[in-house]
């Protein structure tokens, strides 16, 4: 799981943090391979996998003196099937089963209507050790809030946690480093995710036979754009941990939880020249649906 960190994604005045979920779940030690494993994705053509997705995001920020908090809450589901393979990568059809957001601020609580994008479909490309090769018809994922055009296409940016391609045992431990853009909302929004990753054991989970991977993490966002007239530089620094269960003998990712926080500040240029120090939170859980 060399990249499994992350799937969050952005939500302030002046970016979005987007966070994945599922549904609690059973595990049970079991008694490791005798021979390291080597984890790679495997998609057979007509097989359908679902996966329920729940995120939770937490804002605090100071403008002025005056707090603000801000709640997001989203839960997805969605299927992905086999459209081809061809030289180690799969070309998938992923299908939004359901979607629902709130969002809660002083003022305010919106839950966009997002009625219009279930059962529309997209396609991504994977290879089999989970890198992103592009997203194509995404732009059915869109949808707003208030004024502005959103996208659920940041969810799937960094879905698959990225694999190692050797073999591994209990105990081993391998770095990763993951770019991934999620400008959205007329913001242009990178975040650089660095993973220590540790295969930690073998566990049952909901009668599959997983790889424990544990991994901590450090994840910088850096944003900048213009909104109401004036310029937004953020920087946001995080830090959390994360636990990925992938069955290992069917190339299965089955469920994968996550937690972190950090430390931002907001720079404003315009009619008003403004620093926002900013605090956030957020959870991620994802879960195979079966």
């Amino acid at each position: 799981m060399k990249k499994n960190t992350k799937l969050y994604l952005l939500f302030s005045i002046v970016t979005i943090i987007t966070v994945l979920a599922g549904c609690a779940a059973k595990t049970k030690m079991i008694t490791p391979p005798t021979e390291p494993i080597t984890l790679k994705y495997v998609i057979p053509e007509g097989e359908v996998f679902t996966y329920n997705m729940s995120t939770g995001f937490v804002q605090n920020m100071s403008v002025q003196g005056i707090p603000i908090k801000t709640t997001v809450l989203n839960e997805y589901s969605f299927s992905m099937t086999q459209l081809a393979y061809a030289e180690g990568a799969y070309q998938l059809q992923l299908r939004i089963n359901a979607a629902a957001m709130n969002v809660n601020a002083p003022g305010s609580n919106i839950s966009p209507k997002l009625g219009h994008i279930i059962g529309k479909t997209f396609e991504m490309t994977i290879t089999e050790q989970g890198e992103e090769i592009g997203i194509m018809g995404d732009d059915v994922l869109s949808y707003t809030i208030g004024e502005e055009k959103r996208s659920l296409s940041n969810e799937f940016q960094h879905f698959f946690p990225d694999l190692p391609d050797y073999p591994l045992q209990i105990g081993d431990e391998w770095t990763s480093v993951d770019t991934v853009d999620i400008s959205d909302g007329g913001m242009t929004s990178v975040m650089v995710i660095t993973s220590n990753n540790t295969l930690a054991g073998f566990e049952l989970v909901n009668d599959h036979e997983c790889a424990k991977i544990d991994v901590e993490y450090v994840n910088t966002i850096t944003s900048t754009g213009k909104q109401h007239g004036a310029d937004f530089e953020t920087i946001i620094d995080m830090t959390g941990k994360e636990t990925m269960y992938y069955d290992y003998r069917k190339g299965v990712l089955v469920k994968m939880t996550s937690s972190g926080s950090g430390d931002g500040i907001v720079e404003v240029q315009g009619p008003q020249v403004m620093s926002i120090p900013m605090s956030q939170t957020v959870t991620i859980d994802i879960e195979l649906v079966e």
